[in-house]
């Protein structure tokens, strides 16, 4: 009974959101353009010409962190466990990812104080507190907690990083050759953030650069190699922001 009741009410959720929430999402890029394609193999046509369950999960990842922004800005214990039950679902997991050199590492020296985490413990716990007693929703939480993970469905890992105003982050990231690859980055709202990735010799392959600090780009690499990821601050504070890689 708890699980039939969590999973209608986890769609009904879902469904009532996805007008505001989804739907920017299913362009398949948030600002995504083609930086110089003809400089890169491997570049995908168009938006859509990349498609995998891979990049399936990447999608449900920015979309469960949309959740989880919209159950803590209201307090909504539900879109909180519905966020995790997401993330628990695709496998997501938290990697640790070093800059690129010295002169990218633009992180803040602490986190900003409102920023909250969003690995599934974190997103449980804030749920059972916003719970309020109701043992309802902590039953729900608590089983999400205990659903283990079918395998990395998406092989999607999750960096949460502080980047300096004005200032860019470079990292690398090893990405198999004919498969889909795509990086996707959320930001708190503070700034707007632009994302590039840069081939092994240092060529633009892709890059979104929208209006908000929510961007992904999607290719399909020629061979295996390492690529460059680059997450620009536009603006002149700092920005706690999560980024996605399949």
């Amino acid at each position: 009974m708890t699980i039939r009741i969590f999973h209608l009410a986890a769609a009904s959720a879902a469904m009532g959101l996805a007008g505001l929430i989804a739907l920017p999402l299913l362009d398949s890029g948030v600002g995504s353009t083609l930086v110089a394609p003809a400089a890169a193999k491997g570049a995908p046509a168009g938006k859509r010409a990349v498609s995998s369950p891979s990049l399936d999960a990447l999608d449900d990842a920015l979309l469960a962190d949309r959740l989880a922004a919209v159950g803590e800005r209201t307090k909504d214990a539900l879109l909180l466990i519905a966020a995790a039950k997401i993330k628990q679902r695709i496998g997501e997991s938290e990697a640790t990812r070093k800059p690129a050199s010295k002169r990218s590492d633009a992180a803040a020296p602490k986190r900003k104080g409102d920023a909250r985490r969003t690995d599934v413990g974190s997103l449980l716990a804030r749920a059972k507190h916003y719970a309020g007693g109701r043992k309802d929703l902590i039953a729900l939480a608590d089983d999400v907690a205990n659903t283990r993970s079918r395998g990395r469905v998406g092989g999607v890992s999750r960096t949460e990083h502080v980047i300096r105003g004005r200032t860019e982050f470079m990292t690398s990231h090893t990405f198999q050759g004919g498969s889909a690859a795509g990086v996707a980055i959320r930001g708190d709202g503070d700034t707007d953030l632009d994302l590039f990735v840069l081939d092994a010799s240092g060529r633009p392959l892709c890059g979104a650069d929208g209006p908000t600090d929510e961007e992904i780009c999607r290719w399909r690499p020629a061979g295996t190699s390492e690529f460059t990821i680059v997450i620009r601050n536009l603006g002149g504070v700092s920005n706690a922001y999560r980024l996605w890689t399949n």
